[in-house]
């Protein structure tokens, strides 16, 4: 999937034909991604208010969130093409 995050704090996903919108802000003075795709599926697995910036780069961000229940963490990389 291809990411496009608008000013305006919408977000695509885009594959082939296929598109999925959301929502994204930024929380914690700008170290935590807030992302919201819905129930739309495979992305509402993103759904989450406190993606941590781990590290970024101009062309890279990486993000990480501790799961409150189970303490699992999930990582998420975000490349720019």
């Amino acid at each position: 999937y291809q990411l496009d995050f608008k000013d305006d704090g919408t977000v695509t996903a885009t594959k082939d034909s296929s598109t999925i919108s959301g929502v994204w802000s930024t929380t914690d003075g700008g170290t935590e991604l807030a992302l919201d795709f819905s129930t739309s599926n495979p992305f509402s697995e993103l759904n989450d208010d406190d993606w941590e910036v781990v590290s970024f780069t101009a062309s890279r961000i990486e993000l990480q969130d501790v799961s409150g229940g189970g303490g699992g963490t999930d990582n998420l990389v975000l490349e720019k093409l």
